[in-house]
């Protein structure tokens, strides 16, 4: 797997307004999957080929994917090429406020636009999609590393935390590649705290990519 570390210093935004009732990206849209679970739960996504935790406050779930009526995506159908693959985003606003959530994209069966794999530029692009649709500045970014023996895969991908500009909203990123799939993962909180609640580390932590 090609070295996700080449993107590493090269994600930057133009200033914006994270969470602005104006923003590029509207999460909320699309229709529920209701679940009976209220508190923090084990949530999979067959289509979307991964399972993540999902934090309390979640017991609305959209789960969307591209093609569907209403379905107002992070990504769009240009991100899979000539692979013929499928998006599919599950996310949540917490306790039904829009300024608080999380979601997972994922990006099945892409390629790197030469009849590849998908590499660090195609991490790198959608993470900076989703940036840009929040307004957000890059404060930091790690690259990341993590083999799932269970399901015999590996990811990797780059890590990216953000924030409003000139105000205290947080952003926290994780994009992964793994074969020839791509999963971006996405916590937002407009009051800032995000590194308070141990939830939101549980549900990076907890993600796991399927096997088709």
């Amino acid at each position: 797997m090609r070295t996700i570390h080449a993107v590493l210093f090269l994600l930057t935004v133009m200033p914006g307004l994270l969470f602005a009732q104006d923003a590029k990206l509207d999460i909320g849209a699309g229709n529920d999957n209701l679940s009976p679970n209220k508190g923090s739960y084990k949530y999979t996504s067959v289509t979307g080929l991964f399972s993540v935790q999902m934090p309390s406050g979640c017991a609305k779930v959209r789960e969307r994917s591209q093609g569907d009526e209403n379905a107002a995506l992070m990504m769009d159908d240009e991100d899979l090429g000539d692979a013929g693959g499928l998006i599919t985003e599950v996310s949540c606003d917490r306790n039904g406020e829009k300024g608080e959530g999380c979601a997972v994209t994922s990006l099945i069966n892409m390629t790197d636009g030469h009849g590849g794999p998908p590499g660090p530029d195609q991490v790198k692009e959608r993470l900076l999609k989703v940036l840009n649709g929040f307004g957000a500045q890059v404060v930091s970014q790690r690259p990341i590393a993590r083999v799932f023996e269970e399901e015999g895969l590996r990811a990797e991908g780059l890590e990216v935390r953000a924030a409003q500009p000139n105000g205290p909203g947080q952003l926290w990123l994780r994009g992964l590649v793994s074969g020839r799939n791509v999963y971006i993962l996405a916590a937002w909180r407009i009051q800032g705290g995000l590194d308070d609640d141990p939830q939101y580390a549980a549900f990076f932590n907890s993600f796991t990519p399927l096997a088709p």
